[in-house]
């Protein structure tokens, strides 16, 4: 026995985002198919309310239909149907940009009502209330990305904010970097430091502020001289929690420069003598960075006793993640290419490297230029 085929007009039930929807076909325009939507807590009052609507379709009125939800509503349902999929980090950045940036400018308008014009109108407003192009960007593409969830269950049809929206333009900034000197200078001063592996892991590896704080001692091996990188310390929600690395590439497995397995193996000294000290109040959390009683660090407190210890370098003032930055602006002055750097720093794309290094790029080329004169030069003196 084959299926029945429902008929033109006749409507479909289904769920989606937590609640019932009815379809109705309507008579096509131009060409084009059309449905009408209906929405309801149970199955029963949306079967109800296309009864009402194909009532009107054959009377020849216009389908009515309870398109009554809110963008506020709908934002927050589809926050709790992503929240299972997606990283805690990024969720909160989700209800961050919801609750306070989208539900004050749109929340109150019907989410069928929602307009290209109307988002324009809220990005600019958040432009204007001093957010940066990037912060806007993001809020931007929040709406776009829960938008796009309302066409897959059925609740709209178009994307109000994904085309003909103008964002504001993004400013680039020149990275901080330390100079050689300055990199030595800092790597001399924290010698003495309780967290003198840390310092010297972060700016001759390249970890991210996260993955240095994350890292544990079952990540390290000082003998074979490798770093496993497969954590990221990030505070969620009010807490400080330990979160699978940024993305699969983040994760890696890096061999140790020299210099950082000697601040390690010293470092384990100190966290022992640490350990002994605290007694009964020491907490062990396998971490390799830890306070003096054996608890994760704050990136907060971290960030003040950085910028202590480059007063007393006496190098300029920059951020934890501008080590990163530096690391990655000395192997491009010495010599390494682009995807070499974008390994080391696991990113994707050795196009992104170069355009953020890209400052790096003339004093390397008077470098190799200068490379020209050992080859031709005794040659052009000989003809001259």
């Amino acid at each position: 026995m084959t299926a029945r085929r429902k008929a033109a007009g006749d409507g479909s039930i289904y769920q989606a985002g937590g609640r019932w929807v009815g379809s109705l076909s309507l008579s096509p325009e131009s060409g084009r198919r059309r449905r009408k939507y209906v929405y309801g807590k149970t199955q029963r009052d949306v079967r109800e309310a296309l009864t009402r609507a194909r009532a009107d379709l054959l009377d020849g009125r216009p389908v009515r239909s309870n398109e009554s939800e809110t963008i506020e509503a709908f934002l927050r349902r589809w926050l709790e149907a992503v929240r299972p999929s997606l990283r805690p980090r990024t969720w909160t950045m989700y209800e961050l940009h919801v609750r306070r940036h989208l539900v004050p400018y749109v929340g109150s308008l019907r989410l069928t009502a929602l307009t290209t014009d109307r988002v324009q109108i809220t990005v600019n407003r958040l432009g204007e209330s001093g957010l940066s192009p990037r912060s806007v960007r993001h809020i931007r593409a929040t709406l776009r990305l829960a938008l796009n969830a309302g066409i897959e269950w059925g609740l709209i049809s178009r994307n109000a904010a994904a085309r003909g929206v103008k964002l504001p333009p993004m400013v680039k900034h020149e990275v901080a970097v330390l100079s050689e000197d300055e990199a030595r200078c800092l790597l001399d001063a924290a010698r003495d430091d309780r967290l003198y592996g840390l310092w010297a892991a972060a700016l001759a590896m390249g970890l991210r502020q996260g993955e240095a704080l994350g890292l544990s001692w079952a990540d390290v091996d000082l003998k074979r001289g490798i770093l496993h990188v497969r954590h990221s310390l990030q505070r969620i929600g009010g807490s400080l929690v330990l979160t699978a690395t940024k993305t699969t590439g983040s994760a890696a497995t890096m061999r140790m420069p020299d210099v950082v397995v000697a601040a390690m193996r010293s470092h384990r000294a100190r966290q022992e003598l640490d350990r002994r000290m605290a007694g009964d109040a020491w907490s062990e959390t396998g971490l390799c960075f830890t306070t003096t009683v054996g608890t994760a660090i704050d990136a907060r407190n971290l960030q003040r006793q950085f910028h202590s210890l480059l007063r007393r370098a006496g190098v300029r003032r920059i951020r934890f993640h501008d080590l990163r930055h530096s690391f990655a602006s000395i192997l491009l002055a010495r010599g390494a290419t682009f995807h070499e750097v974008a390994q080391l720093l696991r990113h994707s794309s050795p196009a992104l490297v170069a355009s953020t290094y890209g400052h790096v790029l003339p004093q390397r080329s008077q470098q190799v230029i200068g490379q020209m004169d050992a080859v031709l030069g005794g040659t052009l003196e000989a003809g001259a």
